[in-house]
């Protein structure tokens, strides 16, 4: 059901902001005209505030179809103020935002959440590229609310019609999975649901792309119609001014700024009559139905701009819709297993449900709780960097550092000191008390950060989230080491780390469509209430205590385990690398590379998706064999070894080396991270370290380092270097540091007397 409601609601958000899309680049086109007039003007030695032309020039843009109010607003140091304006415009006050956005934008801006509805906006620049200006408009969204609220009218029909099916179909779906005696019950249970799942949403998906393909292919045909008019007009006061039509300069250099601006046009073709010259300029693919505008005749000379409006844009919107419902379905697929792994621990307990029994019951439903948790830090992922950013403002920082990165930075420096203190308050006080206290504080911490509050307050509040889920997930980790024992704890970690990459694939995608359609500030109490839950799990779980409590884990114990040669070769030859790599490339490289190479915000979330998907899949498989063969050091090895190549491949360039990099740094941590934490637990123990939840408190202690090392290294590399090489020193990098792991495992095998 809840999956039929998302998939309804991102449906009808994507056709709103698909339509807004093309209405804020048909009212660009209009703006063009106002930063031509300004760029002569400063040609010829005129500032913007002498520019009337362009004052007489608004109200005939304001009277365009669809258009509220156009105005003028000229930025310099003593702020910003309106210097013309027609229809209705804001004279008085200027919203904060739009100073912000044309600063920051080199190209058009938007925004549609406003109380002043659609604007659009424009920087304006003076001869030096300096910003000087902005050119705003307010579009009326009268048509775009009316097609949204048809496409809503004939969507809701179809949804209700699909839940009461649902609701007929699950329960025999599920009633008829559960007794077939074939496979385990939680894989029957969830194939019966996801059926239902495709048929449900099936009706509204084709119901869907029918209005998309009704609405967005008129709207594309009226954006090659409004800049073939526009054009012409250009042309028309070019010839006016004496001009001849074959003397005409700097048109293809024109052809070409347009074509980089309007993605939906794929030629521009300016042509005189009975075969006399052309000007044309024309994308290395694509075919569609021209709009043509006639230029005005000057003395003999007759001409017609032709717009050429790309055929296949229709089609590749609606591949990516089908991507979206790809990617909910397998989102409700991934919660809808977890919730059922969680609703079979009672089964299991009593003896009904065919599940086998490998490791204690407690850890099924601790990972339940582990899920929820980590759930609430992913579901503001896709959105958190813009919400710091609007909480910033113009604020900037002290010691070079950016006021976005702070929140950011100060959340890995509270993750990193609350570590090491995570597995010592376990043991002192039962893992589940903490984790109770790490709930709390993760929730409190969400829902401060939901609050409107100003951006100091904010940076606490996700200072608070990051101490809260240190403790948890520590006091997890902690639980897990002492009720498996040595030929189950690669399994039980990897039921850790499954969690962490399921909540990490449902998150983001969940969240983005939450925030879109009811609020930033509603998904923060979302996450607060998914953290509430997990303490609720948490608290089901029985107490769990070491037989023997470890030692607290000093700063002298971290030291003298840092410094243990075997110890060292795991933290800092597989451990940190592996977490540097995550952060730096991943979360930081990969969005800006791929947002260079003009991928879209979609494309990227989906991107970061590859790496959750191939970490989710082999975690298990590795778990296994690292149990069943003893293969910790060799997994490791291999592991690190992938995602060393990964990064050698952007030698070759491109954009598809950013992909190869992903699903090798996917598949290598899903290979390497769980042998690797009970590689380290085992290794500690001979290296007389003062428990296992002490090992694993500074193993996650190293890793954080190197989560916080990551963007800052590579940002420093990407400032001088292109992103395809700062991959390969990337690369390079991390498997240099397997050669120091490699060596220290060898070392290990010789002085076991074991044949390397």
């Amino acid at each position: 059901m809840g999956a039929l409601v998302l998939l309804t609601y991102m449906l009808l958000n994507k056709h709103r902001e698909l339509l807004i899309d093309l209405a804020v680049s048909r009212a660009a086109i209009a703006v063009d005209s106002v930063r031509g007039v300004v760029a002569g003007g400063y040609a010829a030695g005129l500032t913007l505030p002498e520019l009337d032309a362009v004052g007489n020039l608004l109200p005939r843009l304001a009277r365009a179809e669809d258009v509220r109010g156009v105005g003028v607003i000229s930025i310099d140091r003593d702020g910003a103020h309106v210097l013309w304006s027609a229809g209705e415009f804001p004279a008085s006050s200027i919203p904060p935002d739009w100073l912000r956005q044309t600063r920051r934008s080199a190209g058009v801006w938007s925004s549609s959440s406003g109380p002043l509805g659609i604007v659009m906006g424009r920087r304006l620049s003076d001869s030096n590229d300096e910003v000087v200006g902005a050119c705003v408009m307010l579009i009326a969204d009268t048509g775009i609310a009316r097609q949204s609220d048809a496409a809503r009218r004939s969507m809701l029909p179809v949804l209700g019609g699909a839940m009461l099916g649902a609701c007929i179909l699950l329960p025999l779906m599920l009633s008829g999975a559960a007794r077939l005696r074939r496979g385990r019950l939680s894989t029957r249970l969830l194939v019966a649901a996801l059926i239902a799942a495709c048929v449900g949403s099936a009706g509204v998906s084709l119901l869907a792309v029918r209005q998309f393909t009704a609405h967005i292919e008129p709207a594309v045909n009226a954006k090659a119609e409004t800049l073939a008019q526009f054009v012409s007009g250009q042309v028309d006061r070019a010839l006016g001014l004496g001009i001849p039509f074959e003397g005409l300069t700097g048109v293809e250099a024109y052809f070409r700024d347009l074509l980089a601006q309007h993605p939906e046009v794929v030629q521009l073709r300016l042509e005189a009559p009975g075969g006399g010259r052309s000007y044309v300029l024309a994308r290395d693919s694509g075919t569609g139905i021209a709009a043509v505008a006639p230029v005005g005749a000057v003395g003999s000379v007759t001409a017609e701009m032709r717009v050429v409006a790309d055929a296949g844009l229709v089609a590749r919107r609606v591949w990516e819709i089908w991507t979206d419902i790809a990617v909910l379905l397998m989102v409700s697929v991934v919660v809808f297993n977890e919730l059922v792994s969680g609703a079979l621990i009672g089964m299991r307990e009593a003896g009904a449900a065919d599940v086998p029994d490998v490791l204690p019951h407690e850890l099924a439903r601790l990972r339940l709780a582990m899920f929820l948790l980590i759930l609430s830090e992913e579901l503001t992922r896709s959105f958190l960097p813009l919400t710091i950013r609007d909480l910033a403002g113009d604020l900037q920082t002290v010691a070079g550092m950016s006021a976005i990165s702070l929140p950011i930075s100060a959340y890995m420096l509270c993750f990193a000191l609350a570590t090491p203190y995570g597995g010592n308050w376990a043991d002192r006080y039962g893992s589940r008390r903490i984790m109770f206290v790490g709930c709390a504080l993760s929730a409190a911490g969400f829902f401060w950060g939901g609050l409107d509050a100003h951006y100091g307050s904010f940076v606490a509040a996700r200072c608070l989230c990051a101490a809260g889920y240190a403790l948890a997930t520590l006091a997890a980790q902690r639980s897990i080491v002492h009720q498996t024992t040595p030929a189950t704890r690669a399994q039980g970690l990897a039921m850790f780390l499954g969690a962490a990459s399921a909540a990490a694939i449902c998150g983001a995608a969940i969240g983005g469509v939450l925030a879109q359609q009811f609020g930033r500030q509603t998904v923060f109490i979302a996450s607060a209430a998914a953290s509430l839950a997990a303490l609720a799990v948490a608290s089901a779980t029985p107490p769990v205590r070491a037989a023997q409590a470890d030692a607290p884990l000093s700063i002298a114990a971290l030291l003298r385990l840092v410094v243990h040669w075997r110890m060292a070769a795991i933290f800092f030859g597989a451990a940190m690398p592996n977490k540097f790599v995550l952060t730096g490339f991943l979360f930081y490289l990969v969005p800006l590379a791929m947002m260079t190479e003009g991928y879209s915000a979609n494309d990227v979330g989906r991107a970061v998706m590859i790496y959750f998907l191939l970490n989710a899949a082999l975690n298990p498989l590795a778990s296994r064999l690292s149990d069943r063969y003893g293969w910790r050091a060799g997994l490791v090895a291999l592991g690190a070894a992938l995602v060393g190549a990964g990064g050698l491949a952007g030698w070759w360039g491109g954009a598809a080396v950013l992909y190869i990099g992903i699903a090798a740094l996917g598949a290598g941590t899903g290979l390497m991270s769980a042998p690797l934490q009970a590689l380290a637990v085992e290794a500690g123990r001979e290296s007389g370290a003062p428990g296992a939840s002490s090992v694993m408190a500074a193993l996650r202690t190293v890793e954080r380092l190197g989560a916080m090392l990551g963007p800052l290294v590579l940002g420093a590399l990407n400032s001088r270097l292109d992103y395809d090489m700062v991959m390969v020193v990337t690369g390079a990098g991390v498997l240099a540091c397997l050669v120091l792991f490699s060596v220290a495992q060898g070392r290990t095998r010789a002085a076991e007397g074991c044949t390397p």
